[in-house]
């Protein structure tokens, strides 16, 4: 939860930037104002661990890994 309000304003950000590179503005702003819009309306949010969030940041950055590479992180990631 904490880096919620960060990603999502970074990947808001980034989205709008890309839509006007292509041309498509009109239909990308529309999608965020409905996909927000269902976000407020229907909250029913189940956010993964920090320790999940921080290591699928590490690879989208890094780039896929040897399971050997990761492993001693998934230690501490729980699933419910």
């Amino acid at each position: 939860m904490p880096y919620f309000p960060v990603h999502l304003l970074g990947t808001t950000l980034n989205g709008v930037c890309f839509s006007f590179k292509v041309r498509r503005a009109v239909s990308m702003i529309r999608g965020l104002v409905s996909g927000y819009l269902t976000g407020m309306l229907e909250w029913e949010r189940k956010p993964v661990s920090i320790d999940s969030y921080r290591l699928h940041r590490m690879l989208k950055k890094r780039g896929p890994k040897m399971l050997k590479e990761v492993e001693p992180r998934l230690e501490s990631i729980r699933i419910d």
